[in-house]
């Protein structure tokens, strides 16, 4: 039945976006539950192209969690599957999160090389959204490494960008980011 499909394709992007509300409001598990549902719908209807995303958010709340392993493979599967898909912004979302848990484990390069990787892919795309959330990610691996005068340059071009584009919430977060350079230095 063609309606049924449609339907449950747009319940599953339902259940993606719950799940990142969930994970906006700290409600981890809840997101969980709504990613891992939204995966089942599409795996039933063979949507390969789309799993991805639910698979993403799935790394994110491991990631969360501390489930660095579990959510490496994840965001590794996601990146495989934007590269088959051609999906470029996939890939770099899976990126960014590698960062993150290379960051999390205190394994600066890695993470380093990784976002910008990420960078590239984003700035191809011409994302500013995105890429302001990458290059304040790039301003913590600097931070972490203690080169703050590098932190402050990355975290001023997030927020630059943001003002950009109108971003009010990245604009304080960036900014706030940036006061934290400014209290260590």
């Amino acid at each position: 039945n063609i309606s049924e499909t449609e339907d449950e394709k747009r319940l599953s992007k339902v259940l993606n976006q719950l799940g990142n509300v969930y994970i906006k409001i700290g409600d981890y598990s809840t997101a969980l539950e709504c990613f891992n549902k939204s995966k089942n719908i599409k795996e039933k209807n063979n949507d390969m192209s789309e799993i991805a995303f639910s698979i993403l958010g799935q790394g994110r709340v491991n990631s969360w969690f501390g489930n660095y392993s579990i959510a490496q493979k994840q965001f590794n599967k996601c990146i495989k599957l934007g590269e088959k898909f051609k999906h470029n912004i996939l890939i770099a979302d899976a990126k960014y999160n590698i960062a993150f848990i290379n960051l999390n484990k205190n394994k600066y390069t890695d993470a380093m090389n990784i976002i910008n990787k990420a960078i590239n892919i984003v700035k191809n795309e011409k994302n500013n959204g995105r890429l302001a959330k990458f290059y304040d990610c790039k301003g913590h691996i600097y931070r972490y490494m203690g080169q703050l005068n590098d932190a402050l340059k990355m975290h001023t071009h997030a927020l630059a960008l943001s003002q950009d584009i109108n971003d009010k919430h990245g604009y304080r977060k960036y900014l706030n980011n940036q006061g934290l350079i400014y209290e260590e230095h």
